[in-house]
């Protein structure tokens, strides 16, 4: 993922599919900084928001989590809470 960012084949795909890796790897505040730059490239990027909001759940960031989770519900039309216990999607 790293090359092909490096040399300009930028998109959601690459950035959500290397967050994964990171989160795999409990990278968790490089699979955010990627999930983000996934969400830049598709703002209704449900799967980045998902685990993003997870990433944030690792670091302790509930307030970000949250933010997530009601984007995830603006764009669905679902109302999800941290009891809903998003599941991490690949």
């Amino acid at each position: 993922y790293n090359t092909a960012i490096a040399k300009g084949m930028k998109n959601a795909e690459i950035y959500y599919d290397r967050g994964n890796v990171n989160f795999r790897k409990k990278d968790y505040k490089n699979a955010i900084k990627d999930y983000t730059e996934a969400i830049k490239y598709d703002k209704k990027y449900l799967d980045a928001y998902n685990n993003r909001a997870l990433a944030y759940d690792e670091i302790g960031d509930k307030k970000s989590a949250e933010k997530d989770r009601d984007e995830l519900s603006n764009i669905t039309g679902v109302k999800f809470t941290p009891k809903d216990k998003l599941k991490y999607t690949t």
